[in-house]
């Protein structure tokens, strides 16, 4: 099941004022609707118009799902990893991976979901066991990559107002990955209730440049101490509110989510809990949904972003573990919110490439590539598979045509006789006394180039070629420092991929400051004070 993306706006952006001045507009509205005149009505009327359209704006945003396609089987697992290549969103603001999966217990959805998702651009700073009714505030927000991992119980709205707490989440690691609790879509007791955690960028260190792997394995059946708090509820009041240790005493099904960086030294964990009589197993028919949320239409002219998703795996029943290959994608967007360009190409979305000599899932936009999939009508949501495009993973795009040529120099200039060379972790030869090896009978894609030699720090980068190219790579090999040694590589100062020329190095970002109130916000609580003065003076 996808979410709206009304939803995940207010799932995800809401900031406390604008939702209070909401439930203040409805209540205002209601009251004088029943007790004024119908002359008084018509003109305060014509005087709210432009603020509900200030306060209420019409956001509709590029949205997609790329999706496993169902098989009829139900899971016990699944994992993936990812390389997290850029995320230059200065205008376009953020973009969203579910990687989303739906629960089960005899093959029907169930009411609850698993998030492993992908943030690009909204990084946001929690303490361990936030609370709020309706929607936590973060600490700060970043502009930088970031996972979380969410558990959504959509029981209330699918089945009615059942206050069941029967949901949980423990994490092993509070300061990498601080707990929150809170609603999803609105502040009612109704709305679907949510705990998450996500990755603290300020303590582990940016994820920009990095691969990451993604897994949700199941567990045993279990229930949970009442002394110890697991779950918090958003939906009491007074002092019932966030009250700590509210899960229910019921058996749960437990899961075990699992954040990999390599290169960061990072494996944490975080432990989910589903009432044992509908969280058994992951629904077939919604596994491992990259589901893409954003804004408007992404600013193809001057941002960037791109993502690549690779090794995706299920666990069936029986316990073994075997490729997802095949991925169903489905634009369901206004036409005026796709990124096409001036020719009518579509030149954002998700494109099958490879990686390493290996094919992938690729989620971009702002690199001028026009080989994105598309189904038949991008502006409609069609829930049968036969009419989604496929992404299919079991075999390579193109051939072995490709070639490069590196070259590889000194700081000085110099080329370096002799120095190795190896391509996605493979060794491949040395170079020549031009300081030059050509790799040949490549499959098109990203390929990792390194060079490295004694006396000398090794350097990699990550290269893109078409079919049939030859390209030219020149590397940098750089003497380590004589006069002072050289300093053990701390988390945050490991080296990681970029997708130019030559590598650097990601560092911890700063804080930045929380978004500030917008202008039209100020003007709407504004002209809403102005309205109430005026009905007051009428009465």
């Amino acid at each position: 099941m996808s979410k709206k993306l009304s939803e995940i706006i207010s799932e995800f952006g809401m900031r406390e004022l604008e939702i209070e001045m909401k439930l203040r507009m409805k209540v205002f509205l209601s009251r004088w609707f029943y007790t004024s005149r119908f002359g008084r009505q018509l003109k305060i009327l014509l005087f709210l118009i432009p603020i509900l359209f200030l306060m209420c704006p019409v956001v509709h945003g590029m949205a997609a799902d790329c999706a496993l396609e169902p098989t009829g089987e139900n899971y016990i697992g699944i994992r993936y990893k990812a390389l997290l290549v850029e995320d230059e969103l200065s205008e376009s603001g953020w973009v969203l991976l579910f990687g989303g999966n739906g629960f089960t217990m005899n093959g029907e959805y169930q009411g609850h979901f698993v998030n492993l998702m992908i943030k690009a651009g909204w990084a946001d700073i929690w303490d361990d066991g936030s609370c709020a009714d309706g929607f936590v505030i973060p600490k700060a927000t970043l502009s930088r990559f970031t996972i979380a991992i969410g558990l959504d119980d959509y029981e209330d709205t699918f089945h009615g107002w059942i206050h069941d707490n029967d949901i949980a989440i423990w994490s092993r690691d509070p300061e990498l990955l601080p707990r929150r609790f809170s609603n999803i879509d609105s502040r009612e007791p109704k709305a679907p209730d949510y705990a998450a955690v996500e990755y603290q960028v300020n303590k582990g260190g940016t994820l920009e440049g990095r691969e990451i792997e993604v897994s949700l394995v199941r567990a045993e059946v279990t229930r949970l101490p009442k002394d110890k708090n697991y779950f918090m509820d958003p939906d009491l009041e007074g002092e019932q509110l966030c009250k700590p240790c509210s899960q229910d005493d019921i058996l749960y099904r437990h899961w075990i989510a699992t954040l990999k960086v390599p290169s960061l030294g990072i494996n944490s964990s975080v432990d989910i809990y589903i009432n044992a009589s509908q969280g058994d197993k992951i629904n077939g028919n919604n596994t491992l949904n990259f589901m893409w949320e954003n804004p408007g239409r992404p600013v193809i002219e001057s941002d960037k972003y791109k993502v690549i998703i690779f090794d995706p795996e299920v666990k069936t029943v029986s316990g073994e573990w075997k490729k997802a290959t095949r991925f169903l994608v489905d634009l369901r967007t206004p036409e005026d919110e796709l990124p096409f360009n001036e020719k009518g190409e579509l030149v954002g979305g998700y494109r099958k490439v490879n990686y390493k000599g290996y094919p992938v899932i690729e989620a971009s936009f702002g690199y001028g590539y026009t080989d994105y999939v598309i189904d038949g009508d991008p502006t409609n949501y069609e829930p049968n598979d036969t009419t989604k495009a496929v992404i299919d993973l079991r075999y390579p795009e193109g051939n072995e045509s490709a070639k490069i040529k590196v070259v590889v120099k000194d700081s000085s200039g110099s080329k370096i006789e002799g120095a190795s060379i190896c391509v996605d972790d493979l060794y491949k030869g040395i170079t020549d006394y031009n300081g030059e090896y050509t790799i040949l009978n490549l499959f098109p894609g990203y390929h990792i180039i390194e060079a490295s030699k004694s006396e000398y720090e090794s350097v990699s980068t990550m290269v893109y070629v078409e079919s049939d190219e030859m390209k030219n790579v020149t590397l940098i090999l750089q003497r380590p420092p004589t006069s002072t040694p050289i300093p053990t590589p701390t988390p945050t100062q490991a080296p990681a991929l970029t997708p130019t020329p030559t590598s650097t190095l990601t560092s911890t970002p700063t804080l930045a400051p929380t978004t500030s109130i917008p202008a039209f916000h100020i003007l709407a609580i504004v002209a809403l004070l102005a309205a109430t003065y005026l009905l007051r003076r009428r009465k």
